[in-house]
């Protein structure tokens, strides 16, 4: 039985599944890992948020917001065995990021510790942006249809923004990259394994065999090497 959201996490999906080919239709090598990590940051803005962010919209998965992350999280390595650096942690976005600044598009590259220190900054000025406009908008984060996490959030009583700050840091990290990392794991180790390989496409093979029909979340539940392949790599 399909979870009451299979269908958003189908969509994005289907999604995803398109732009690796139109990513690699030339023969160029993808990167699996930024891609996975698009496809996880837009499933978890659109069960979160209500949309997605458009993560994977972007060419080469390159979405500032998940390449920042990766700076940031680098960035955090520093801080634990330099805990006087942690004080960056606190500079607030705005002191580093115009109101009206772009920030759909990476930041310039800088080498060393300052530029994963504008990554992390980078990252959190996207966060503010989207807490501040739910706060303004509380329409933005409820469909018509479906409640969202940030919708039931607003409705706490005494809520603040540090609070929707850090849940909305988590949920859009930790929600993503977890997900992200397992699911490249797998695909490494499937790809190092030819018995493994043959074996989970023949099966998909039969259940999808045209990539332009999507497939629902209840046919892929029922095939039973690729459900078992997924709980061994979990």
């Amino acid at each position: 039985m399909a979870p009451p959201s299979a269908w958003l996490i189908e969509e994005q999906i289907d999604k995803f599944v398109g732009r690796l080919q139109s990513e690699g239709a030339d023969g160029s090598p993808v990167n699996l890992f930024l891609a996975f990590r698009c496809a996880t940051l837009d499933i978890i803005s659109a069960y979160s948020l209500d949309e997605p962010l458009g993560a994977l919209d972007v060419p080469g998965f390159k979405y500032a917001f998940v390449v920042n992350t990766q700076k940031a999280l680098v960035a955090v390595k520093v801080f634990i065995y330099v805990p006087l650096l942690y004080l960056f942690h606190s500079i607030p976005s705005s002191w580093a990021f115009a109101p009206d600044e772009d920030l759909s598009a990476d930041p310039p590259s800088t080498a060393g510790f300052m530029g994963r220190l504008k990554g992390m900054l980078h990252m959190h000025a996207r966060v503010d942006r989207l807490v501040d406009n739910m706060i303004a908008n509380p329409a933005l984060s409820r469909s018509q249809d479906r409640e969202t996490i940030f919708s039931h959030l607003l409705e706490i009583p005494n809520m603040t923004r540090s609070i929707l700050r850090q849940e909305a840091t988590a949920l859009l990290i930790a929600g993503g990259d977890t997900t992200a990392i397992t699911c490249n794991v797998g695909v490494v180790h499937v790809l190092s394994n030819p018995a493994i390989l043959q074996r989970l496409t023949t099966e998909l093979y039969v259940a999808w065999p045209e990539l332009t029909a999507p497939v629902g979340y209840t046919t892929l539940e029922k095939l039973p090497y690729l459900v078992s392949y997924g709980f061994m790599v979990i």
